[in-house]
């Protein structure tokens, strides 16, 4: 940045505020106006991109349109073919989040007034150019010196028209604990509602002293933006009403379409809350998944008893209306538990049915058919013709004009059995009787006696191994290629105590595109920290397979196949293993990486190949 050539434009350039991605922020005089000023200077490398520079003095036009106290104004822009900056008002006062460091705290009016400022400027923004401001934070707001909080910075602002792939280079912008969660999954075309989530953070900030996930890596906080929860304000500030904790609830739902519709019912809301009663925003129903963990408030709502009178509030200060709060409250608890109630009256009226008809269908099956088949199945057996081998057996048939009623005599048995009539039976030819055979007789082999062989003490196998394989695995491992590893130890045939432990875990250990396959498949759909040519990014992976993954950033898609990355690379993806076969592969990378050193952190994990790793990192 040539300082001298804006300071030939009529102002002197006072110390730097800030740097941002894209800008430099400047406390400066205006010398012809004897007045301090702030200069958001666009970057040279950014002024270089006709895009980028374009999108710079379109949003400095917009918000020098801006008709309100919550945002500093414009005063003039200034572009040139050497320098391009806004010249705004300077405003002389602390940001937001420094009111609420070392266990300071706002009191709950204060945060509303604040976020009533704020959500006018915002809702101004949106209804008059589909603007988002998408850097809403503790450190962008200033509170000037009336108290009126500003927003001060525009550098990461964009219509909802914009395709952020384009404008951001695939990369996810912002401050992790306040980016939304549709952001962090690479949506390229952000709506106001991932302001109200940033909003919702602010507000958080501003009660507990913290924002969400602050205590989090840049990768963890994104991802935990995504599926993570944070306790309720009103459980980390005895100052802060329930109420309260509702409306943040709201705001930092998971889902967008779960958020406000507009502004204004945002405004509706801050209203209520300031006036001591239930926010219109209270939803208790699973698919309301938020930021703010529910299962507080909703111990809470059963905890709160009614009173008839209008009493003083000790969590804000002021007067609340505790009756018709506790009313409001109670008629979504009610509601919540009715629904609960009736679907599991349902599904236990369906279990009921199910089972009477069960105990039906299994008592007619043991009951009335079993029996009958029975039955059916003996009747079929005695009209079969019956056939009479023994000759000390005759069995005489009469038939139906019998004297005896079909009855059947069996003579040459002992009394009468009575049958049903049968077909007389047909007689059969004798069979032939077999020929006799003669046996014939083994002959008695020759008694043998046995020989008892002396027994033999087992072999003990040496305990160390042996120095000509120690010297060549650790040669095997320093190449850093498992395959060679591998033919080094199978070449060896010498035994010795670890030898099966070392080949179950050679057998095993996946080679490095398995190794990335699987920590992807781990991380599927979720951001994390990928070193790609040099620069850490923010990705997503997608598609994955054997050779390949595609990583998504801001909407735009890449697939990277596995043998095109250096081992950094690599070691960038994979999942720090925990199985001895994962981490006897993944060390092998580390020598072909960077980050040898880390070799001996890992090795523990595989405990029979431990010597041989550290020894070969030593060498």
């Amino acid at each position: 940045m040539d300082i001298n050539l804006i300071e030939q434009h009529g102002f002197k350039l006072i110390e730097k505020i800030d740097d941002t991605l894209r800008t430099e922020v400047w406390k400066a005089t205006q010398l012809e106006l004897d007045r301090v000023v702030c200069l958001q200077i666009l970057k040279k490398e950014a002024a270089q991109n006709p895009i980028e520079l374009e999108h710079f003095l379109m949003i400095a036009r917009i918000f020098a349109k801006v008709k309100s106290d919550a945002v500093a104004a414009v005063f003039d822009i200034v572009s040139t073919p050497a320098v391009h900056y806004v010249v705004m008002e300077f405003v002389d006062g602390p940001t937001v989040g420094s009111l609420v460091t070392n266990g300071r705290r706002l009191s709950e009016d204060h945060i509303l007034q604040i976020g009533a400022s704020l959500a006018h400027c915002l809702e101004q923004l949106w209804h008059k150019d589909h603007l988002i401001h998408r850097n809403l934070k503790g450190d962008t707001v200033l509170i000037d010196q009336r108290g009126v909080a500003k927003l001060t910075d525009f550098s990461l602002a964009v219509k909802a028209t914009q395709d952020l792939t384009a404008l951001d280079g695939g990369n996810i912008v912002g401050t992790p604990s306040f980016i939304a969660p549709e952001y962090a999954q690479g949506v390229h075309n952000l709506t106001t509602q991932a302001d109200m989530y940033s909003f919702g953070a602010l507000m958080y900030q501003l009660a507990t002293g913290q924002a969400p996930f602050a205590s989090l890596n840049a990768v963890d906080a994104i991802s935990a933006q995504i599926r993570g929860q944070v306790p309720p304000p009103h459980k980390l500030n005895k100052g802060i009403s329930i109420g309260f904790s509702w409306f943040v609830h709201r705001l930092l739902m998971k889902n967008p379409n779960n958020r406000y519709a507009d502004w204004r019912e945002v405004l509706q809301d801050i209203h209520l809350v300031t006036q001591g009663e239930a926010p219109t925003g209270i939803k208790t129903e699973e698919q309301f998944f938020s930021t703010i963990n529910a299962k507080p408030l909703l111990d809470a709502m059963e905890g709160i008893e009614e009173d008839e009178e209008v009493e003083e509030s000790s969590h804000i200060g002021h007067k609340v209306r505790v009756k018709s709060s506790v009313q409001h409250l109670t008629q979504f608890e009610e509601e919540h538990n009715r629904d609960i109630r009736r679907s599991a009256n349902q599904f236990a009226a369906f279990m009921i049915v199910l089972l009477l008809v069960w105990f039906l269908g299994f008592f007619w099956y043991r009951g009335v058919w079993e029996p009958e088949q029975q039955r059916i199945s003996k009747a079929m057996a005695l009209k079969k013709d019956v056939v009479v081998d023994s000759p000390s057996m005759v069995v005489v048939t009469k038939g139906p004009s019998s004297n005896n009623g079909g009855e059947a005599r069996t003579e040459g048995g002992e009394g009468v059995t009575k049958q049903p009539s049968v077909t007389p039976p047909v007689p059969r030819p004798p069979t032939p009787e077999p020929e006799p055979k003669h046996e014939v007789k083994p002959e008695p082999k020759p008694e043998v006696t046995p020989v008892v062989a002396p027994i033999e003490p087992p072999v003990q196998e040496p305990v160390e191994m042996p120095d000509s394989l120690r010297q060549a695995l650790v040669a095997a491992a320093k190449s850093g290629d498992l395959s060679a590893l591998k033919i080094a130890f199978e070449n060896d045939e010498s035994k010795f105590k670890k030898r099966e432990k070392m080949r179950i875990i050679l057998r095993r250990a996946p080679d490095f595109a398995t190794l990335i396959g699987q920590a992807m498949e781990s991380k599927k759909d979720q951001p994390i920290s990928f070193l790609w040519r040099g620069k850490s990014r923010i990705v997503v992976p997608r598609d994955i397979s054997s050779l390949s993954v595609t990583l998504e950033a801001n909407g735009r898609r890449q697939e990277i196949n596995f043998s095109d990355l250096t081992p950094d690379e690599m070691v960038s993806l994979i999942t720090k293993p925990q199985m001895d076969a994962e981490a006897l592969s993944y060390c092998l990378l580390l020598f072909k990486s960077t980050q040898k050193s880390e070799i001996s952190d890992y090795a523990r994990r595989c405990p029979p190949f431990q010597d041989i790793l550290v020894e070969a990192a030593k060498e």
